[in-house]
């Protein structure tokens, strides 16, 4: 299988798409393991870096390809296959859209040679949609159709394309079982799994709602999470309550909101439950950034974008379709940031003293702390109230 490589990187993350995680590996290793499921030579297929098909339409693409002729992959246009279209470089032709997959194409050619000389084949494929409801301020809600049999194609060039592609990918795990399970996970009895894929080593907690999605090995999921259509990576902490729709996350984050819907987070993020990333449009479609550019995304519901390591604070507002740098602190106010701390405090309970960490016995002698004031003479050994006795 060849792949034509690109330098081109993922906004805001700086990651090429290959080395982004995907579900349970990274996107360069679900590529390969869909074609080696598509019973294709691998030979025979040509990929653009950023390109992807399911192993259901490689299949029927090799079928419907008359052998040693060079071709490209084609889907007829249909609400399924367009709503990945917008900020992507598919070509649409005519009733057509055009992917950079080829086969039986010339191995040393250039993307540019193989978009020119490879004969479009259009594919027939039967795929299980579902109706979802956008919705909207000041109006019905919109509506968009989407696969739910993990059967797509994409390109995937922008964060936006990850965001709606990857939870559609998450049936094609399943294998028409109603739930997967990994080894040494515990659920509570009380949890609800429905079209779940649970990695392993994870824990799920009390009255916990899962459905139709991803949860990536070594994860906590607290009391009465409820995670739609979603996939959270590795090593992901919700807090009790939390609720996610249509969510992406690359793995190791803390997370805890009232309702977090239609974002994708960055590795190692921090979500306070006070975050809000407004995800509805009143008059047009939501634009992003593309290339420095307003591109419009043709939605008019979309939330927005966090990078690694970014800490959001409780009241941070996020407008639709923004793009929050890497590493991206965003507090209330200045001084409730703390940004550097002694290594001298390891293992040493502290508190927030005006934008540092003080020790705690030290702004307890020095009465810094109203907060401890107050809770020290009122709990002393002589006045401890009843239920503390």
């Amino acid at each position: 299988m060849r792949i034509i490589r690109s330098a081109q990187t993922i906004a805001p993350f700086g990651d090429r798409v290959c080395d982004l995680p995907f579900l349970d590996v990274s996107f360069e290793q679900f590529r390969q393991r869909e074609v080696q499921q598509a019973r294709v030579e691998p030979n025979d297929l040509c990929f653009a870096s950023w390109a992807f098909a399911s192993a259901e339409i490689l299949e029927a693409f090799r079928r419907q390809t008359t052998p040693g002729t060079p071709s490209r992959l084609s889907l007829p246009v249909s609400h399924v296959s367009r709503i990945f279209q917008p900020l992507s470089s598919v070509l649409r032709k005519d009733d057509q859209l055009l992917y950079d997959i080829f086969i039986y194409a010339d191995q040393n050619a250039s993307l540019e040679e193989l978009r020119h000389t490879c004969a479009p084949v259009c594919v027939e494929t039967e795929s299980k949609t579902k109706l979802r409801q956008l919705p909207r301020m000041n109006s019905g809600p919109s509506e968009i159709e989407y696969p739910v049999d993990g059967r797509l194609a994409v390109h995937l060039e922008h964060w936006v394309h990850l965001l709606w592609a990857i939870p559609c990918l998450v049936p094609g795990l399943l294998k028409n079982a109603r739930n997967r399970v990994g080894r040494n996970v515990t659920i509570h009895p009380t949890a609800y799994l429905e079209n779940a894929v649970i990695g392993d080593n994870t824990q799920i907690g009390a009255g916990c709602f899962i459905s139709n999605s991803y949860i990536g090995p070594g994860s906590q999921l607290f009391d009465f999470t409820k995670v739609r259509h979603s996939v959270l990576g590795h090593g992901t902490h919700t807090l009790a309550d939390a609720s996610f729709s249509h969510v992406v996350s690359f793995g190791g984050a803390t997370l805890s909101n009232l309702l977090l819907r239609d974002v994708i987070l960055g590795r190692n993020c921090f979500v306070t439950t006070g975050v809000i990333f407004q995800d509805q449009s009143i008059d047009k479609p939501i634009s992003v950034l593309d290339g420095g550019k307003e591109i419009s995304t043709e939605r008019m519901a979309l939330g927005g974008c966090a990078g690694h390591g970014c800490i959001l604070g409780a009241r941070a507002i996020i407008a639709p379709g923004r793009a929050l740098p890497n590493r991206t602190t965003i507090v209330m106010r200045r001084e409730e940031g703390v940004h550097k701390i002694s290594p001298e405090l390891a293992r040493t309970p502290v508190c927030w003293n005006e934008g540092t960490l003080s020790p705690a016995a030290e702004m307890l002698s020095e009465g810094g702390i109203d907060e401890f004031e107050d809770d020290r003479r009122r709990y002393t050994r002589d006045n401890i109230p009843q239920r503390y006795e």
